[in-house]
């Protein structure tokens, strides 16, 4: 329990220190002279990929999915194929 909670505390700290070593660390793609300045890049921050050459500005929110699909599923059989999350992809 207690590690759980250092691992969460320290990335949060390197999300303030060190936006591009957190984003690595979370999973998300990047290419080269990237800047990052505390952005939020989501529940499935390894759907993300920005090429080279970007600035993603504090506040910006990265949302790879919706929860309105489980709706869907619960109303018919025909829906449980249904999914509702995807790729972000940011080019040069």
């Amino acid at each position: 329990m207690i590690i759980k909670i250092v691992k969460k505390l320290y990335l949060e700290i390197l999300r303030y220190i060190d936006c591009k070593k957190y984003a690595k660390k979370l999973g998300v793609q990047f290419g080269k002279d990237c800047r990052f300045y505390r952005p939020n890049f989501g529940s499935e921050p390894y759907l993300i990929s920005i090429g080279d050459h970007v600035l993603i500005a504090n506040g910006c929110k990265f949302i790879t999915h919706e929860g309105g699909h489980w709706v869907l599923k619960g109303l018919s059989s025909k829906y449980q194929n249904t999914f509702g999350y995807g790729k972000i992809r940011i080019e040069k």
